[in-house]
């Protein structure tokens, strides 16, 4: 994956964060505070400078109600 891609990526994922956050009406505070994180580190994940850790990668899925892959590549789950 080249650094291009790697930016993409990581922006795309806190895009994700961020739009889901919203739509639940909660400030990145308030995430911060059912993760155990800093505020701060809602918002590097929202702007693209970093990643959670897979605890909370798997936090976030659970509280949000998504799947690993729509969270972490976009991919919409498809109906069956």
């Amino acid at each position: 994956m080249t650094y291009e891609e790697s930016a993409r990526a990581l922006n795309t994922f806190g895009q994700r964060i961020r739009t889901l956050r919203v739509k639940k009406g909660w400030t990145q505070a308030e995430l911060a505070s059912r993760l155990s994180v800093s505020d701060k580190a809602v918002s590097k994940w929202e702007c693209g400078h970093g990643y959670p850790d897979l605890l909370s990668i798997l936090q976030i899925g659970n509280l949000f109600e998504v799947t690993m892959d729509f969270l972490l590549l976009g991919i919409e789950e498809e109906a069956f």
